[in-house]
């Protein structure tokens, strides 16, 4: 049997399920009614082995995320399809960073993209809910990559504090939660109430839900967050501008590169620097990178020049 003739399957034996326990709620001395919720009941208790037996043949696992809007009504198309895009390319850049290592931006390879998408395993139940299937081989005693990625994305719904933020960010890379920021921001900004549920199998499954409210938290943690990293750098340059009483100067390193920033405190003061001279230039190099874009902000300290001992 196909994935989707179960799934339709098992949706409409909740939907019966449903309808007979609202029943047995307001006639609760019916027996009728309780001996069909025990039959409905066994009878999805089958169609779940059928699905965990087809997830295991097929090798693949089910992936069921369910989008609602305000006051859980139907949410906007245009929001459930950022939401599942998002939700992608989330799953494709931690899985392209345990692959081939963290990106500062998303950038993964056709490879990596291939074998982590999703597929739609069922047509749309309603407005709400799509489920699909992700081919994960299953391996004895250990966790696949993709195991691990979508371990991590659950988890990177879950982070509240910026160090948990900042050590996530190392491991999978700044394009990963610049993805998870879309995804936040998507969600607070069409005030969505969004539900995760992973499964291999019946006892094997995890789920994750995040409001609008949390997602709004998520995305201003992820705005205020930067990564920085700071280095030494030895140029051969052109000084073209140093104002000692501004503490800046300006650097030319290539025709098409230029350079310019503040002095160190050790810099040396009241000496003469012939303009339009190459020289050696000793700088530290700060950036900047937003975890919410990628975008580099880069800050140049000049800590000391030297005369070059050949003509240009």
């Amino acid at each position: 049997m196909r994935l989707a003739d179960i799934l339709a399957d098992l949706r409409d034996t909740d939907v019966t399920l449903r309808a007979l326990r609202q029943m047995a709620d307001a006639q609760p001395a019916d027996e009728i009614i309780l001996v069909n919720i025990d039959a409905v009941s066994k009878r999805r208790r089958e169609v779940e082995r059928r699905l965990d037996a087809k997830l295991r043949r097929s090798q693949l696992d089910l992936i069921r995320l369910t989008v609602r809007g305000r006051d859980s009504q139907a949410c906007p198309a245009r929001a459930l399809a950022r939401s599942l895009l998002f939700f992608q390319e989330m799953i494709t850049a931690v899985f392209d960073a345990i692959c081939d290592g963290p990106k500062q931006h998303y950038a993964p390879s056709a490879v990596n993209v291939d074998l982590s998408s999703m597929h739609v395993a069922a047509p749309l139940a309603d407005t709400q809910s799509v489920s699909l299937s992700l081919p994960n081989e299953r391996l004895l005693a250990l966790r696949s990559e993709l195991d691990l990625a979508i371990e991590i994305v659950l988890a990177l719904f879950r982070v509240r504090a910026e160090e948990d933020l900042i050590r996530f960010g190392k491991k999978i890379g700044v394009a990963s939660i610049s993805k998870l920021h879309q995804f936040a921001a998507n969600s607070a900004r069409e005030r969505l109430l969004t539900s995760i549920e992973w499964r291999k199998t019946a006892e094997d499954t995890r789920a994750v839900t995040i409001s609008h409210v949390e997602a709004y938290a998520l995305q201003q943690l992820i705005e205020s967050t930067w990564e920085e990293h700071i280095e030494s750098v030895d140029l051969e340059c052109q000084l073209i501008g140093l104002d000692e009483a501004r503490r800046t100067f300006r650097l030319q390193v290539s025709e098409t590169e230029r350079i310019e920033g503040s002095l160190a405190d050790e810099f040396p003061r009241g000496r003469h620097w012939a303009m339009n001279a190459w020289l050696f230039a000793g700088l530290v190099k700060a950036a900047r990178v937003s975890y919410a874009t990628g975008d580099e902000k880069t800050r140049w300290t000049l800590r000391n020049l030297a005369s070059r001992s050949v003509g240009r």
